[in-house]
């Protein structure tokens, strides 16, 4: 059975760069935690938004979670704090 960064033919190194970005890690972030320049990670965003047909990080990694490459977000119901105020 095909994984499902097959029908966008992500690397593995591509999908991990997009799950920390889906985390808000900026590029120079993301290449500290890496060990790899900020360059490198930029090249690889570069690849995975052409392969995703996007131009930016936020369609990329939302894209990449409607196509179950990332983890849905939760829905988390308003605390009954938040509906008190």
């Amino acid at each position: 059975m095909p994984e499902p960064h097959d029908d966008y033919d992500l690397t593995g190194r591509e999908l991990q760069i997009l799950g920390l970005l889906a985390h808000g890690l900026t590029a120079a972030a993301i290449g500290r935690y890496l060990r790899i320049s900020d360059r490198t990670v930029r090249k690889h965003l570069e690849n995975s938004y052409r392969k995703l047909h996007c131009s930016d990080r936020l369609v990329a990694v939302d894209r990449a979670r409607a196509a179950g490459l990332l983890p849905k977000l939760p829905i988390v119901p308003p605390s009954a704090e938040a509906r008190e105020s």
